[in-house]
């Protein structure tokens, strides 16, 4: 059911089980939307699902316009003006799932995030914690993830070795980085030798286990 707060659209897909496992928040790719990872829906149906389109933005890196995260203008950097849109995004996020009475009895949040949307499914766990973080073909600043900043119990970082848009050593970064960080209770690193930037049934199958696991 696609839903609207303030400027960000947002599909929402309700649990079709009695009793949910929690919340999934889905964050897309550059010059994606919505529409796109709601559609792996029938993988998660334990879950209530919400899949968030990323406001129109001109990537002055591109020079066109497109749903960004944050504006585009460094490869897989950051600058201050960024932290400063995603930290509105936040925001909004949390106003539009604080309504949920999962969310409000304290059932897990998780999220999952493709390529930019990676970004944005980590730097959410600066305002609220984050039980499992799906990471797939992406990428985070370094220096932005710290034990005070970040709050994410397990995560899951999946890549393939032929992406060519996001090279695969950021998620070896990533993970190498993470690994330093006690309040991190457990990471699951996976590299996909056949795989581009795309998500797989077999990344696919990783994930539902990493969930249940």
């Amino acid at each position: 059911m696609e839903q609207k707060n303030e400027n960000l659209l947002f599909n929402y897909k309700k649990s079709v089980m009695q009793t949910p496992k929690g919340l999934i928040l889905f964050f897309h790719g550059l010059g994606s939307n919505k529409d796109d990872l709601i559609g792996l829906a029938p993988y998660f149906k334990d879950y209530d699902l919400y899949s968030f389109s990323a406001p129109v933005r001109v990537s002055r890196r591109l020079n066109i316009k497109c749903c960004s995260w944050y504006t585009w203008e460094r490869d897989f950097d950051l600058s201050q003006d960024n932290l400063h849109e995603l930290e509105c995004l936040q925001n909004q996020i949390l106003s539009i799932i604080k309504d949920n009475p999962l969310y409000q009895n304290g059932a897990p949040i998780c999220t999952f995030g493709f390529s930019q949307g990676g970004v944005m499914a980590i730097h959410i766990a600066r305002c609220i914690p984050v039980h499992k973080a799906m990471i797939l073909g992406s990428f985070y600043p370094l220096e932005y993830l710290t034990e005070s900043a970040i709050l994410i119990s397990e995560i899951f970082i999946g890549h393939g070795e032929r992406d060519l848009i996001v090279p695969f050593y950021y998620a070896q970064k990533l993970h190498t980085h993470l690994k330093q960080l006690s309040t991190i209770k457990k990471i699951v690193y996976s590299l996909y030798p056949d795989l581009g930037h795309t998500i797989s049934e077999k990344q696919m199958e990783d994930i539902i286990y990493f969930l249940k696991n």
